[in-house]
Protein backbone atom coordinates (compact mmCIF):
# COMPACT_ATOMS: atom_id res chain seq x y z
CA UNK A 1 0.00 0.00 0.00
CA UNK A 2 1.38 3.41 -0.43
CA UNK A 3 0.34 6.72 0.11
CA UNK A 4 1.91 9.30 -1.99
CA UNK A 5 2.47 12.85 -3.36
CA UNK A 6 2.13 16.58 -1.08
CA UNK A 7 -1.00 16.91 0.45
CA UNK A 8 -2.08 13.25 0.90
CA UNK A 9 -3.42 12.56 3.87
CA UNK A 10 -5.76 10.11 4.86
CA UNK A 11 -6.21 7.99 7.72
CA UNK A 12 -5.47 3.83 8.17
CA UNK A 13 -7.32 2.66 10.88
CA UNK A 14 -7.72 -0.69 12.41
CA UNK A 15 -6.17 -2.86 9.48
CA UNK A 16 -4.05 -6.08 9.18
CA UNK A 17 -1.50 -5.74 6.60
CA UNK A 18 0.41 -8.35 6.36
CA UNK A 19 2.48 -10.89 3.51
CA UNK A 20 3.37 -8.43 1.27
CA UNK A 21 6.34 -7.96 -1.10
CA UNK A 22 8.87 -5.45 -0.23
CA UNK A 23 7.32 -3.27 2.45
CA UNK A 24 3.88 -3.42 3.79
CA UNK A 25 2.97 1.01 3.73
CA UNK A 26 4.70 3.15 1.94
CA UNK A 27 4.21 6.97 2.57
CA UNK A 28 6.02 9.44 0.46
CA UNK A 29 6.50 12.34 -2.03
CA UNK A 30 4.70 14.96 0.98
CA UNK A 31 2.44 12.87 2.12
CA UNK A 32 0.97 13.15 5.64
CA UNK A 33 -1.15 10.55 6.58
CA UNK A 34 -2.46 8.82 10.26
CA UNK A 35 -1.66 5.20 11.04
CA UNK A 36 -3.38 4.59 13.73
CA UNK A 37 -3.96 0.89 15.60
CA UNK A 38 -2.92 -1.01 12.37
CA UNK A 39 -1.06 -4.55 12.52
CA UNK A 40 1.93 -5.05 9.85
CA UNK A 41 3.58 -8.04 9.60
CA UNK A 42 4.79 -10.90 7.99
CA UNK A 43 6.47 -8.48 5.29
CA UNK A 44 8.50 -9.55 2.97
CA UNK A 45 10.45 -6.35 3.18
CA UNK A 46 10.14 -3.21 5.48
CA UNK A 47 7.08 -2.74 7.46
CA UNK A 48 6.48 0.80 7.05
CA UNK A 49 8.44 3.41 4.99
CA UNK A 50 8.46 6.76 5.01
CA UNK A 51 10.58 8.48 2.69
CA UNK A 52 11.54 12.44 1.33
CA UNK A 53 11.54 15.26 1.98
CA UNK A 54 8.15 17.02 3.30
CA UNK A 55 6.93 14.05 3.90
CA UNK A 56 5.40 13.91 7.57
CA UNK A 57 2.89 11.23 9.22
CA UNK A 58 1.65 10.24 12.37
CA UNK A 59 1.73 6.63 13.67
CA UNK A 60 0.10 5.09 16.79
CA UNK A 61 -0.64 2.21 18.11
CA UNK A 62 0.49 0.58 15.62
CA UNK A 63 2.16 -3.68 16.32
CA UNK A 64 4.67 -4.18 13.47
CA UNK A 65 6.19 -7.71 13.78
CA UNK A 66 7.57 -10.26 12.19
CA UNK A 67 9.20 -8.67 8.80
CA UNK A 68 12.26 -9.84 7.43
CA UNK A 69 13.70 -6.48 7.08
CA UNK A 70 13.49 -3.53 9.38
CA UNK A 71 10.01 -2.81 11.11
CA UNK A 72 10.11 0.93 10.18
CA UNK A 73 12.29 2.76 7.86
CA UNK A 74 12.49 6.75 7.44
CA UNK A 75 14.83 7.93 5.05
CA UNK A 76 15.45 10.78 2.72
CA UNK A 77 14.25 14.05 4.97
CA UNK A 78 10.94 12.45 6.28
CA UNK A 79 9.49 13.77 9.66
CA UNK A 80 7.21 11.89 11.04
CA UNK A 81 5.99 11.66 14.66
CA UNK A 82 5.75 8.06 16.13
CA UNK A 83 4.04 7.53 19.57
CA UNK A 84 3.13 3.95 21.07
CA UNK A 85 3.72 1.57 18.56
CA UNK A 86 5.10 -1.72 19.19
CA UNK A 87 8.07 -3.19 16.65
CA UNK A 88 9.17 -5.77 17.63
CA UNK A 89 10.70 -9.58 16.59
CA UNK A 90 11.79 -8.50 13.31
CA UNK A 91 14.72 -9.63 11.05
CA UNK A 92 16.33 -6.32 10.71
CA UNK A 93 16.31 -3.47 12.46
CA UNK A 94 13.28 -2.13 14.71
CA UNK A 95 13.57 1.38 13.34
CA UNK A 96 15.89 2.57 10.88
CA UNK A 97 15.84 6.63 10.57
CA UNK A 98 18.68 7.22 7.59
CA UNK A 99 19.91 10.62 5.55
CA UNK A 100 20.57 14.34 5.70
CA UNK A 101 17.63 16.23 7.30
CA UNK A 102 15.72 13.14 7.95
CA UNK A 103 14.59 13.76 12.03
CA UNK A 104 11.03 12.48 13.45
CA UNK A 105 9.63 12.53 16.60
CA UNK A 106 9.42 8.64 18.33
CA UNK A 107 7.82 8.67 21.97
CA UNK A 108 6.46 6.02 24.34
CA UNK A 109 7.33 3.21 21.49
CA UNK A 110 8.13 -0.46 22.53
CA UNK A 111 11.25 -1.38 20.45
CA UNK A 112 12.21 -5.01 21.46
CA UNK A 113 13.34 -8.68 19.93
CA UNK A 114 14.74 -7.52 16.63
CA UNK A 115 17.58 -9.56 14.64
CA UNK A 116 19.83 -6.67 14.88
CA UNK A 117 19.33 -3.22 16.49
CA UNK A 118 16.41 -1.57 18.30
CA UNK A 119 17.31 1.86 16.49
CA UNK A 120 19.99 2.78 13.68
CA UNK A 121 20.21 6.50 13.61
CA UNK A 122 22.93 6.81 10.35
CA UNK A 123 24.38 9.27 7.45
CA UNK A 124 23.28 12.57 9.33
CA UNK A 125 19.89 11.83 10.69
CA UNK A 126 18.79 14.01 13.48
CA UNK A 127 15.74 12.48 15.16
CA UNK A 128 14.91 13.00 19.01
CA UNK A 129 14.00 9.62 20.45
CA UNK A 130 12.19 10.09 24.07
CA UNK A 131 10.86 7.75 26.61
CA UNK A 132 10.67 4.93 24.77
CA UNK A 133 11.45 1.13 25.86
CA UNK A 134 14.02 -0.40 23.90
CA UNK A 135 15.20 -3.68 24.76
CA UNK A 136 16.48 -7.24 24.18
CA UNK A 137 17.29 -6.67 20.83
CA UNK A 138 20.33 -9.04 18.73
CA UNK A 139 23.48 -6.63 18.62
CA UNK A 140 22.87 -3.69 20.06
CA UNK A 141 19.94 -1.42 20.96
CA UNK A 142 20.80 1.62 19.78
CA UNK A 143 23.35 2.36 16.74
CA UNK A 144 24.40 5.84 15.89
CA UNK A 145 27.14 5.72 13.03
CA UNK A 146 27.95 8.01 9.66
CA UNK A 147 27.64 11.79 10.94
CA UNK A 148 24.64 10.73 12.99
CA UNK A 149 23.21 13.70 15.36
CA UNK A 150 19.71 13.34 17.45
CA UNK A 151 18.90 12.92 20.84
CA UNK A 152 18.18 10.49 22.90
CA UNK A 153 16.46 11.64 26.25
CA UNK A 154 14.64 9.48 29.31
CA UNK A 155 14.49 5.92 27.85
CA UNK A 156 15.08 2.75 29.17
CA UNK A 157 17.54 1.18 27.22
CA UNK A 158 18.45 -2.61 28.36
CA UNK A 159 18.88 -6.38 27.96
CA UNK A 160 20.96 -6.70 25.26
CA UNK A 161 24.62 -7.46 24.31
CA UNK A 162 25.52 -3.55 23.85
CA UNK A 163 23.01 -0.94 25.19
CA UNK A 164 24.64 2.14 22.78
CA UNK A 165 27.27 1.85 19.74
CA UNK A 166 28.51 5.35 18.45
CA UNK A 167 30.95 5.38 15.84
CA UNK A 168 31.96 6.67 12.46
CA UNK A 169 32.02 10.51 13.50
CA UNK A 170 28.44 10.68 15.56
CA UNK A 171 27.62 12.95 17.90
CA UNK A 172 24.10 12.36 18.88
CA UNK A 173 23.09 14.59 22.58
CA UNK A 174 22.56 11.13 25.00
CA UNK A 175 20.94 12.35 28.50
CA UNK A 176 18.66 11.18 31.25
CA UNK A 177 18.11 7.37 30.17
CA UNK A 178 18.35 4.62 32.31
CA UNK A 179 21.00 2.03 30.90
CA UNK A 180 21.44 -1.40 32.13
CA UNK A 181 21.18 -5.18 32.19
CA UNK A 182 23.22 -5.45 29.24
CA UNK A 183 25.28 -8.60 28.64
CA UNK A 184 28.59 -6.71 27.67
CA UNK A 185 29.46 -2.93 27.48
CA UNK A 186 26.79 -0.37 28.33
CA UNK A 187 27.85 2.22 25.99
CA UNK A 188 30.69 1.67 23.13
CA UNK A 189 32.42 4.36 21.29
CA UNK A 190 34.18 2.45 18.41
CA UNK A 191 35.73 4.61 15.78
CA UNK A 192 38.13 7.39 15.28
CA UNK A 193 36.68 10.93 15.19
CA UNK A 194 34.37 10.99 18.21
CA UNK A 195 36.10 13.86 20.64
CA UNK A 196 35.22 12.93 24.12
CA UNK A 197 35.17 14.93 27.59
CA UNK A 198 36.92 14.45 30.21
CA UNK A 199 34.74 13.02 32.91
CA UNK A 200 33.30 10.36 29.60
CA UNK A 201 31.37 7.43 30.95
CA UNK A 202 31.45 4.04 29.15
CA UNK A 203 30.16 2.09 31.65
CA UNK A 204 30.95 -1.74 31.45
CA UNK A 205 30.16 -3.96 33.39
CA UNK A 206 33.13 -4.53 36.23
CA UNK A 207 32.51 -8.38 35.77
CA UNK A 208 32.92 -7.97 32.00
CA UNK A 209 35.72 -5.29 31.99
CA UNK A 210 38.30 -8.25 30.37
CA UNK A 211 35.89 -8.90 27.38
CA UNK A 212 36.39 -5.31 26.39
CA UNK A 213 38.85 -4.71 23.45
CA UNK A 214 41.44 -1.26 23.47
CA UNK A 215 41.62 1.04 21.82
CA UNK A 216 38.17 2.79 21.57
CA UNK A 217 39.20 6.47 21.61
CA UNK A 218 40.39 8.30 18.72
CA UNK A 219 44.07 9.80 18.55
CA UNK A 220 44.56 12.70 21.18
CA UNK A 221 41.11 11.52 23.01
CA UNK A 222 41.86 13.38 26.47
CA UNK A 223 40.14 10.55 28.30
CA UNK A 224 42.34 9.14 31.12
CA UNK A 225 41.99 5.47 31.94
CA UNK A 226 41.86 6.37 35.74
CA UNK A 227 38.62 8.57 35.02
CA UNK A 228 37.90 5.46 33.04
CA UNK A 229 38.42 3.63 36.30
CA UNK A 230 36.64 5.49 38.89
CA UNK A 231 33.44 5.56 36.69
CA UNK A 232 33.57 2.15 36.69
CA UNK A 233 33.76 2.11 40.38
CA UNK A 234 30.89 4.44 40.52
CA UNK A 235 28.81 2.57 38.44
CA UNK A 236 28.93 -0.42 40.94
CA UNK A 237 26.59 1.51 43.12
CA UNK A 238 24.47 2.81 40.80
CA UNK A 239 25.27 6.42 40.63
CA UNK A 240 24.37 9.47 38.60
CA UNK A 241 27.73 9.83 36.51
CA UNK A 242 28.21 11.81 33.31
CA UNK A 243 28.66 10.62 29.53
CA UNK A 244 30.42 13.08 26.78
CA UNK A 245 29.18 12.41 23.37
CA UNK A 246 30.78 14.85 21.02
CA UNK A 247 31.66 17.36 23.71
CA UNK A 248 28.33 17.44 24.86
CA UNK A 249 28.30 16.19 28.33
CA UNK A 250 25.51 15.30 30.33
CA UNK A 251 23.88 12.80 33.01
CA UNK A 252 22.82 9.59 32.65
CA UNK A 253 22.18 7.26 34.95
CA UNK A 254 23.81 3.69 34.71
CA UNK A 255 22.73 0.74 36.85
CA UNK A 256 24.53 -2.13 37.71
CA UNK A 257 23.55 -5.76 36.55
Amino acid sequence: MAISGCGAKGRLEGCDIAVNKRVGVEVNCGADPLLLANTIHDIDGVGVCIMGNNTNGRLERNDVWGNTEDGLSIEQGAKPVVISNTIRAGKGAGVDVCGDSTKGFFAQNRVFGNATFGFVVCEGAEPFIFRNRIHANGLANIAFSTRARGRLASNAIYGSATGIIIRAEAGPLVESNAIYSNEKVRICPLLVGVTFGPVSLFSFPISTFHICRFPFFSPGCTLKMAAVRAAFEATAFGDTNYAAYGSIILPCLFLST
